[in-house]
């Protein structure tokens, strides 16, 4: 579904013809390519949290060793964002409230305010989110762009052109 959230969202912005989408479902076998096969990587969301570590997510997280020394731009979605984190050294933990469903606003930090992630984005947008879980704790070296008062990691930029979100900008309140 995530392809298709991604399709409808570069349709609404009159750029669907200029992107080439491939998907890799991972958590249903498909094999990770090499990150040479692509221009940019984006790690979507996924049904499982990633304290359950999954094989196909413990094979995922060996892969980011790859992307990254691919110098490959990545984007992580939800799911993803909570998986990049830890490779980073920071702590994926249940939210108190648990679930997070609905439409929310993030506040923007300093960086953020300032960030191409947010260049077009006021603090007044709703995002979609639905987790469990979420990053409690911003890794080292990494730079925090949004917050929520239940999260301190709601956007984070690692640096080489490695961000992350918890959030599902690919899909409106709509869908």
């Amino acid at each position: 579904t995530d392809i298709a959230w991604f399709q409808t969202r570069l349709g609404e912005l009159g750029i669907r013809e200029r992107v080439d989408l491939h998907s890799v479902d991972v958590c249903h076998g498909d094999s990770l390519p090499p990150p040479s096969d692509f221009q940019a990587i984006v790690i979507g969301g996924s049904y499982h949290m990633v304290s359950e570590r999954r094989v196909w997510q413990l094979a995922l997280l060996d892969w980011l060793a790859a992307v990254r020394a691919s110098e490959r731009p990545l984007f992580g979605i939800c799911g993803g964002h909570q998986l990049m984190a830890p490779w980073f050294g920071a702590r994926v933990e249940a939210l108190p409230d648990a679930p997070c469903a609905g439409s929310y606003t993030v506040r923007h930090t300093d960086a953020g305010r300032h960030h191409w992630l947010f260049e077009f984005v006021d603090e007044d947008t709703r995002f979609q989110f639905g987790n469990y879980e979420h990053v409690a704790s911003i890794p080292a070296g990494a730079t925090a762009l949004a917050v929520r008062d239940d999260s301190p990691a709601q956007a984070l930029d690692y640096g080489g052109e490695w961000v992350s979100v918890q959030f599902h900008p690919e899909m409106s309140a709509e869908a």
